[in-house]
């Protein structure tokens, strides 16, 4: 996924009761991966999902932009 020229990769994880979705991101090939929303959320789905992955990412983007100001 690219969002504001931010390459993050992004997988969705079904809870082991089956009850919604952990979301997570990755910014480099080797890093950590991020839970979005904090380490308890869970969405719905996996589209309540990814669209909270694209508001995590152009957040982080955002807010690394605006740091030198």
């Amino acid at each position: 996924m690219i969002i504001n020229g931010v390459r993050a990769a992004y997988r969705t994880i079904r809870t082991s009761n089956g009850n919604g979705v952990i979301a997570e991101v990755q910014y480099a090939p080797s890093g950590p991966w991020e839970c979005v929303g904090g380490p308890h959320t869970v969405f719905a789905d996996d589209a309540s999902a990814r669209r909270a992955i694209q508001n995590h990412v152009a957040a982080d983007w955002s807010k690394r932009t605006n740091q030198g100001r």
